[in-house]
C-alpha cells in the first residue's frame, strides 16, 4: 500500500493499494517471443559490403544463418540510398565479406550475397541494416561452424 498527500488538489491524504487480478498475473508472466526463424548471436566482425553503387567497411553485430546486421558510418547510408536505389530504398542485393573464426584459431571466409531488408540509424551516428541471406558464394559451412561453437543448433 501507498499513501500520499495532495492538499492542492483538495483530495488530502489517501492511499493506494494494488489489487492481485488475473490480468496482472498476465502482465507479470509476459515476455518477449523472437520471431525470426533463426536465432542470432552477437558478434564484432570485420566485413565489407558490395553495392553497385561502391563498398563500404564496417561489421557485423548479430549473425544467424538466414541473415546479419552489418554497421557502419554514414557512408553506408550514402551507399544503400544514393544513385541506383528504387525510389529511395536500398538496393536489391548486396555482396558482404567476413571472415568467421574456426576451432583451430584459423579464420573462414564467408562471401555471401544478400537482400536488405531494413536501414536504419543507431545513436552513434552510425548507419546499420539488417540483411537476409540470398546465396552463398563461400564459406556456409564456415558460417554453420562458427553458429555451432556459438551455441546454435543450425
Amino acid at each position: 500500500m501507498a499513501n500520499y498527500s495532495d492538499e492542492s488538489h483538495g483530495f488530502g491524504n489517501f492511499s493506494v493499494e494494488t489489487i492481485e487480478t488475473v490480468q496482472s498475473e498476465r502482465v507479470s508472466s509476459s515476455r518477449v517471443i523472437d520471431l525470426r526463424r533463426h536465432p542470432r548471436v552477437d558478434t564484432r566482425l570485420q566485413a565489407r559490403m558490395i553495392t553497385e553503387n561502391g563498398k563500404v567497411e564496417g561489421r557485423v553485430t548479430n549473425l544467424s544463418r538466414s541473415g546479419l546486421r552489418f554497421e557502419a558510418g554514414s557512408k553506408l547510408a550514402d551507399l544503400l540510398k544514393g544513385s541506383g536505389t528504387k525510389d529511395g530504398h536500398p538496393p536489391e542485393v548486396v555482396e558482404l565479406c567476413f571472415d568467421v573464426p574456426t576451432q583451430n584459431a584459423a579464420y573462414m571466409p564467408v562471401v555471401v550475397g544478400a537482400r536488405v531488408v531494413h536501414v536504419t540509424d543507431n545513436e552513434e551516428g552510425n548507419c546499420m541494416c539488417g540483411v537476409e541471406f540470398s546465396v552463398f558464394a563461400e564459406g556456409d559451412q564456415a558460417l554453420i561452424d562458427y553458429l555451432h561453437t556459438r551455441g546454435v543448433k543450425t
